[in-house]
């Protein structure tokens, strides 16, 4: 009775795991069912693009057996397509995995920890699938405009290691339009980036802290892309009142660079119309300044200037009002950019309170002479940082207008501060 449960037992074991499926440390088996039974096929080191080669009906594996020198990539298409996994163990079941039971139509084997398409510190792999799988190219230091310069299928990419002396730039769209993103660090799942998956159409391979476009003291530079991604263009000291003068295309600016010797006025409307923001330094994100894709029209100007001196025409006079929300007095003054260009102080205007009432005396008039432009400004040495100088800088002054061209039979212009 023993000896004929011993024979059983033993004839057992080899039903459900076959001598011929017991992989060596450099191989694999793959199994028909789970637990590494019925069919199976043992594999060593090789690429497996089809159920033909892998020994397997297709979409019938169930259970694999990993040897301990090689790791097990699967796909559920040919071609290592579809979606992959990588396996460094032994699995009773795919049920429940990522890939899925009775899914896989081609494989990988490989020593394991090689991986695939590792770069070198002055290069970048792509990868069709998360985690590093499937397909994949490695590129240097260079630029790729489309899919096919980047040797990898369009929208499809969803991973990448980036080498240690290099940075890459992402591009959702050919000829690096569309949302760009820099990356310094491997991405291993693009699913869970910021960046998307299966977006990828372009990509610039650089030096690592390389920068577009870098402007000189006296110049600004203004990206598509931040942080500071082309397409971008550098301009020196001047106006630019349109997107074709800026040499981007309207409301695409996301980014500033700014050199150490200028600021730049950035408006929301051509010809320095709308709402404008000043800035003084670099911004890899104009969103909070003054928002992305808004910027219409710029001036590049020395630190500490108007912003922005625009021009208008036709002002008969200049209407100053007092209604300091401190009630505090205000020094008004002129400036004849057409004469000398000096500021001069013209008043010093009490606040025009009565009771709540603001303004309730009448304004303080300044009449510019016809043809010339003249600018006014309103100072409050009290102002925190003014220091209590009673000069035209911007921590002193509380309110200005932009330039203003005399005219006798022009409009009035009323400046009121608050």
């Amino acid at each position: 009775m023993r000896l004929c449960l011993a024979a059983s037992l033993v004839f057992f074991a080899l039903q459900a795991f076959p001598q011929q499926c017991i992989p060596s440390a450099q191989q694999v088996a793959v199994f028909e069912h789970r637990d590494a039974t019925g069919r199976c096929v043992v594999r060593g080191v090789g690429s497996y693009p089809n159920s033909t080669q892998i020994g397997l009906a297709n979409d019938t594996m169930t259970s694999v057996r990993v040897g301990a020198g090689v790791e097990l990539v699967l796909c559920t298409n040919e071609n290592y397509l579809g979606d992959c996994a990588l396996h460094t163990a032994d699995v009773a079941t795919l049920v429940g995995t990522r890939i899925g039971n009775d899914r896989v139509s081609s494989m990988i084997v490989r020593p394991r920890g090689a991986g695939a398409c590792m770069p070198g510190p002055n290069e970048v792999s792509l990868y069709l699938h998360s985690q590093y799988e499937g397909p994949c190219v490695v590129k240097p230091v260079g630029e790729y405009a489309t899919a096919q310069a980047m040797g990898i299928a369009n929208d499809a990419v969803s991973a990448a290691r980036v080498g240690a002396n290099v940075q890459l730039v992402l591009c959702a769209d050919p000829q690096y339009g569309g949302y760009c993103e820099l990356a310094t660090g491997n991405i291993p799942d693009f699913f869970r980036a910021r960046f998307g998956n299966d977006r990828l159409s372009s990509i610039k391979v650089q030096p690592r802290g390389f920068r577009e476009c870098a402007p000189g003291a006296g110049q600004a530079s203004f990206y598509m892309h931040g942080p500071f991604l082309a397409p971008c263009s550098v301009r020196g000291a001047g106006d630019y009142p349109d997107a074709a003068a800026i040499g981007l295309p309207n409301d695409s600016i996301t980014a500033i660079a700014v050199g150490s010797a200028v600021q730049v006025c950035a408006c929301v409307d051509p010809r320095f119309q709308g709402r404008c923001v000043a800035f003084t330094a670099d911004d890899p994100d104009v969103h909070d300044n003054i928002g992305n894709d808004v910027i219409s029209s710029v001036q590049i100007t020395a630190r500490g200037a108007a912003c922005p001196p625009r021009t208008t025409s036709g002002t008969r006079e200049v209407q100053v009002s007092n209604c300091h929300r401190e009630r505090r007095p205000v020094y008004v003054w002129v400036r004849d950019l057409t004469a000398d260009r000096v500021w001069r102080e013209k008043k010093l205007l009490q606040p025009q309170f009565f009771n709540d009432q603001c303004p309730a005396d009448p304004p303080f008039v300044v009449v510019p002479e016809n043809g010339h432009t003249i600018q006014v400004a309103a100072v409050d040495p009290q102002n925190p940082g003014c220091g209590g100088r009673n000069e035209v800088t911007p921590g002193c002054t509380r309110a200005e207008t932009f330039l203003l061209v005399g005219s006798s039979t022009g409009s009035v212009t009323r400046l009121q501060v608050e």
